[in-house]
């Protein structure tokens, strides 16, 4: 079995796929199809231009290209919304950085200086 260290690609929701339920990985994620329900990755969660994601979404860091409609998306470390992002729901992240064009409509909540935000485990 590959150790954590050893894991390389990406797990690929592909255009032309749909996925409703639950899904979770300890890698890195691409989703450049249809995305419903909750996803938990250990790794990078990248939301390709073609990408649509509804739902909750858990993740260490995101880069999000296409449209994400979500209650919460909760990303450890840092969130991208590149100039083409449409994200509507509230964010909970350490580091946020929006390109110029993105839509962002929803709530960010982000650590004071010094201070911790507690991220939960699990969607």
């Amino acid at each position: 079995m590959a150790s954590q260290k050893e894991i390389t690609g990406y797990n690929i929701i592909d255009r032309g796929t749909v996925f409703t339920g639950s899904f979770s990985c300890d890698g890195d994620v691409r989703i450049d199809g249809s995305f419903s329900g909750s996803i938990q990755v250990g790794g990078k969660l990248i939301i390709g231009k073609e990408g649509n994601i509804t739902g909750d979404i858990v993740c260490d860091c995101a880069e999000i290209e296409g449209f994400t409609e979500v209650s919460t998306i909760v990303v450890r470390k840092a969130l991208l919304l590149k100039s083409s992002a449409v994200l509507i729901g509230d964010v909970s992240t350490n580091t946020l950085q929006i390109e110029q064009g993105a839509v962002f409509s929803g709530v960010c909540k982000m650590p004071l200086p010094n201070k911790q935000i507690e991220f939960p485990n699990e969607v």
